[in-house]
């Protein structure tokens, strides 16, 4: 995720691409759907993955640019947020529901549980933190970015919510009957 937030951050600046809502969605859509395949590689659903990564991407900008008239930067925060929780609720009902077996007898689907609640709310908030700390990677523009800085931000950035996503996930699936 840091490579691709920092190839991100490249096209931004090189390019000289203009901060539109279109921009913004577009950025998120592939950012996020980045993260989907990783998520959905996990489960061995990584096309349901990115679909569910490209949809938390885009209702992640909107969210950032209806709040951003109210909240100014921090809507960057609370659309951060809010994406964090959608994915946990993604990652629990859609990538890691278990597979039943025929499907002319099909078997009930066993219950999520609320752990995906607090894994989100981890992510959010852990995340969030991590964002805030290095938001001078994307509020502070510069002539010349330091790339390698922006490498190391958005690493920092992403793992709390990755790590609060997927760290536990053997032992989740072996908990299973």
């Amino acid at each position: 995720m840091a490579a691709v937030t920092t190839a991100g951050d490249y096209a931004w600046f090189q390019f000289g691409i203009r901060h539109t809502w279109q921009a913004g969605v577009l950025h998120g859509v592939i950012l996020l759907g980045t993260l989907g395949v990783f998520l959905g590689t996990q489960s061995g659903k990584a096309g349901m993955g990115a679909v569910g990564g490209l949809v938390a991407g885009a209702l992640g900008a909107l969210a950032f640019y209806a709040l951003a008239p109210w909240l100014g930067v921090g809507a960057m925060f609370a659309a951060w947020s809010l994406v964090w929780i959608g994915l946990a609720a993604f990652d629990a009902y859609v990538l890691r529901r278990p597979k039943t077996g025929n499907p002319r007898t099909p078997e009930p689907p066993e219950p999520v549980g609320s752990r995906w609640v607090i894994r989100g709310l981890i992510a959010a908030v852990a995340g969030g933190l991590a964002f805030y700390a290095v938001s001078g990677v994307w509020t502070q523009h510069t002539d010349n970015p330091n790339y390698g800085w922006h490498f190391v931000a958005w690493l920092i950035a992403w793992w709390p919510g990755l790590a609060a996503l997927t760290f536990g996930r053997a032992a989740d699936r072996g908990a299973r009957p």
